[in-house]
């Protein structure tokens, strides 16, 4: 619920925001301003699922305790695999993790390209998903550490949310050769 109302939120200042800067311009390129609505209600799902619901708790009292911070590469994809050896009731668990942050960036690396004025390369797509992903990671540790967010840092989701960044991009790349899609100017 916190999430969709978080969306619903951000579109509306969004519109907004949108809207009122199309009227000062007197001008707007519609394919771009769809672009770029679509980009913006991405970043806003992506922080919704990444970090929302935030839950208040009572009388909680910080430590370092409280902070989980996976910094292994790959450990919680080898625990998964242990995991579904055992029960096959993980996979569902692990397909969800696993596929879920590889689809979560996609859309970065098939938008981006569409939104630059720039050539944009595998590294420059490569940077911006670890860096988004990074700060998402750091603000779940926040979260976590102030008992408002239950969820752990995972180098291995860094890994896969580049991943999917890169599979955007190499679908971009399939596109724009078959499609020859150019950046809205």
């Amino acid at each position: 619920m916190q999430q969709l109302c978080f969306i619903g939120f951000m579109t509306l200042i969004y519109l907004g925001s949108r809207i009122f800067s199309i009227k000062k311009k007197g001008n707007c390129n519609r394919k771009k301003e769809w672009i770029q609505f679509i980009f913006a209600e991405f970043v806003f799902g992506v922080i919704g699922v990444t970090l929302l619901p935030i839950y208040i708790r009572i009388g909680y009292q910080p430590t370092w305790d409280s902070i989980d911070i996976n910094i292994r590469p790959f450990h919680f994809i080898e625990e998964y695999r242990s995991l579904i050896q055992m029960d096959s009731f993980y996979v569902s668990i692990a397909v969800k993790n696993l596929l879920g942050n590889v689809l979560l960036f996609l859309p970065f690396g098939f938008l981006i390209p569409l939104l630059r004025e720039k050539k944009t390369t595998v590294y420059y797509i490569i940077l911006v998903c670890f860096c988004v992903s990074f700060c998402i990671e750091i603000f779940q540790t926040v979260e976590r550490f102030l008992g408002i967010g239950l969820r752990i840092a995972d180098i291995d989701d860094i890994l896969l949310n580049c991943l999917g960044g890169l599979t955007g991009f190499g679908i971009y790349k399939i596109c724009s050769t078959i499609w020859h899609l150019k950046t809205p100017r």
